[in-house]
């Protein structure tokens, strides 16, 4: 077996970046060999701070081996009366044609075709893999970052010269060029320079200096993420340093200060901070370095220290008048404006959802003090620890544990923290808040366009999206769009001619979130379209929907459902749905049909109400059978107007009924014409 390495050294990767890379790349190595028939085997993707490096075997030196067939014209335009070929076969096969590939006819769909079919021409995997090169560099999108390009194949070091890069021979350790020979001594170069390129040797290392530390002071280590730390050098070592002043902070806004600082380790002898810190840095850190760094770190935990200590005599709860001095945005008023109407949609949502006391309380009392330390000067300086320092302000003012917990978790979640609420209070006032800025924005014409998505809508969208699947709230986001439009029209913000626009414009975009998110589920992607082509806005039922649809899409009860409503949709056209009309029900078979309707119609309504999608499905394949019957029996566009309609309208509420389950002809190609 032969090995190849490909390595990119960069400038100074984020441990964000690294995660990032490393996630990629997993995914897009394998996909683009297998899209330029690459035969890798055993792909090992490391990424440091300095340098990604992918070392695989491959097991040929040519592309692999794969059968292609290309579809041409119809034969009957291929050939003239006389059997000569037209323009249209001689300009098919100048663009398609090749020596490999050899002339065929197959019958498609009635009618006979012209292919092009054979293997696929073999090249050197030394010739093609500039282009695999480059494809990786473009996906993840790193080309201002690098510094170099080394290429190894099978022992040799190749110069690649490509329009976008050269290889060089050498790798590079700080400024230092080293020559390489092979992947041994590519290997071997690390090792001696002590760069370790597995995270998780990164990981062991940092944990066992840690703790000889804890070990040596008799101190708890309080330290960022793991696999953030594990980023911050290819060669980490700790330095043990020390604070001249004691810390006092609530744990929560010391875990913020190692979020952004993750090179600082904190520790704690009981409930105490100690004066001892350690600094997770390169292993050729000067000493220099080391005392002005911790003159840094100590520098900014008593600026933060002495913020929240200062303010901490301010009362919090009067903070809520202050924000009438702060515009939420132009044309929709102030954050003290915004309070109300969050308030307002959090109470109807509680309402809808039925929650009772004392949750209601605490979330109308969370919403009320929400944005008060958006006037904190601690929040101005670190705009990240909005919603922790309200929470500690709010216990200190004597609010409840559960109103200071929902002040702290209703701006989640958000990008540096994906967890979602944990409080049922937190949960619904999230929604309300969010809700509450989608609509105002879409108000005055601000929404996403393409990536421009400045104020985050998408992520607001999918953080409700998430909630509610969580929390399985029964309620739809058409419903709590219409409680905030509302309101906003209340407020004389929005004239009635414009709620209908609105209401559909939001729609629209939730329901491309909507199936966004199904997609990142692993859902078929015929299971998405069907779920979000009837309109619906409910997660959790969209949710369980899917989950059940993905269990039955290989059996033939959901064949047979979507061969029935195909015939449904086809005969009914765009007949409007209008009332069953008992008098002009004529035949003992369409008698029957509505009998059965509306009898299943009960079931299934009380069968989705109650969670049960299983049966749900059931009691429309249950009406399989009286359609099927009536459908070959009775003819629907007879010459009496009156029986005519009612025929069409008995068949368009039962198609209507289907539809609230799910779109069933986006299987159509799925498990009829398969």
């Amino acid at each position: 077996m032969k090995q190849l390495l490909l390595e990119i050294c960069t400038q100074n990767n984020s441990p964000e970046s690294i995660l990032k890379y490393k996630k990629t790349l997993e995914k897009l190595v394998i996909e683009r060999a297998k899209e330029l028939r690459i035969p890798l085997k055993d792909i090992n993707i490391y990424t440091t701070s300095k340098r990604i490096a992918i070392i695989s075997s491959y097991y040929q030196d040519i592309q692999i081996s794969e059968y292609m067939e290309i579809k041409g014209p119809a034969k009957d335009i291929c050939y003239d009366d006389e059997g000569n070929p037209t323009y249209i076969y001689k300009k098919f096969i100048h663009q398609k044609g090749n020596n490999n590939l050899r002339l065929t006819t197959k019958e498609t769909c009635g009618k006979e075709y012209i292919y092009l079919s054979g293997k696929k021409q073999c090249k050197p995997i030394k010739d093609i893999f500039p282009n695999f090169i480059v494809k990786i560099l473009n996906s993840v999108n790193i080309w201002k970052n690098i510094r170099n390009i080394l290429v190894i194949f099978d022992g040799e070091v190749l110069s690649v010269n490509h329009k976008d890069f050269s290889s060089k021979e050498f790798t590079l350790f700080l400024d230092e060029k080293v020559e390489v020979h092979n992947i041994d001594h590519y290997l071997k170069l690390m090792n001696e320079q002590g760069v370790l390129l597995k995270s998780n040797q990164r990981e062991e290392t940092i944990k066992h200096q840690i703790k000889k530390i804890e070990n040596s002071i008799k101190s708890k280590a309080f330290f960022a993420k793991m696999d953030i730390i594990t980023g911050l050098s290819e060669h980490p070592k700790i330095y043990l340093s020390h604070l001249s002043q004691s810390i006092t902070l609530p744990d929560d806004i010391l875990k913020f200060f190692l979020s952004t600082n993750p090179e600082v380790v904190l520790f704690k002898k009981g409930d105490k901070i100690s004066k001892n810190i350690a600094l997770i840095l390169d292993r050729k850190v000067a000493e220099i370095s080391v005392i002005n760094y911790t003159k840094s770190v100590e520098v900014k935990l008593l600026q933060i220290q002495k913020v929240y200590n200062d303010e901490m005599d301010n009362h919090f709860i009067k903070d809520t008048h202050s924000l009438k001095n702060i515009v939420f945005l132009e044309d929709l008023g102030t954050m003290y404006d915004k309070v109300q109407r969050v308030k307002h949609i959090a109470g109807k949502i509680s309402d809808l959802l039925s929650i009772g006391e004392p949750i209601t309380t605490y979330t109308k009392r969370a919403a009320e003090l929400s944005k008060n330390d958006l006037t904190n000067p601690l929040v101005a300086l670190y705009p990240k620890l909005h919603g922790i320092v309200g929470k500690n302000y709010a216990l200190k003012w004597g609010e409840s544990q559960e109103v200071a917990q929902a002040i702290e978790e209703y701006i989640l979640p958000i990008k540096y923290q994906p967890k979602l609420p944990q409080t049922m209070a937190g949960s619904i006032l999230s929604i309300a808040d969010k809700i509450d800025t989608i609509v105002g924005l879409f108000s005055v014409g601000i929404y996403p366009k393409g990536n421009d998505d400045i104020y985050k809508l998408k992520a607001k969208t999918d953080g409700i999206i998430r909630i509610i699947e969580k929390t399985q709230m029964d309620i739809s986001l058409k419903r709590i769009t219409n409680l905030a439009i509302n309101l906003y029209e209340s407020y004389h913000i929005l004239k009635q001619k414009d709620k209908d626009k609105l209401l559909k414009d939001i729609l629209k975009f939730f329901n491309m979130r909507i199936k966004h998110y199904l997609e990142e589920q692993d859902f078929d992607s015929h299971i998405v379209d069907a779920l979000v082509a009837n309109g619906s806005t409910n997660i959790t039922l969209i949710s369980g929907k899917g989950d059940f649809l993905h269990g039955i899409i290989e059996n033939t009860e959901l064949k047979d459902t979507v061969v029935v409503f195909n015939r449904l949709k086809n005969l009914i056209g765009s007949n409007p749905m209008n009332e069953i009309e008992i008098e002009f029900l004529t035949e003992d078979i369409e008698i029957k049909l509505y009998e059965n309707f509306l009898y299943h119609k009960k079931n299934y309504y009380d069968k989705i109400d109650t969670g049960d999608f299983e049966s749900a499905f059931y009691e429309l394949h249950s009406l399989n059978y009286c359609l099927e019957k009536f459908l070959n029996n009775i003819y629907v566009y007879t010459t009496d107007e009156a029986i005519r309609l009612n025929r069409l309208n008995i068949l368009t509420n039962i198609y209507d009924l289907f539809l609230d389950f799910c779109d069933f002809s986006k299987f159509k190609n799925r498990v009829v014409n398969k």
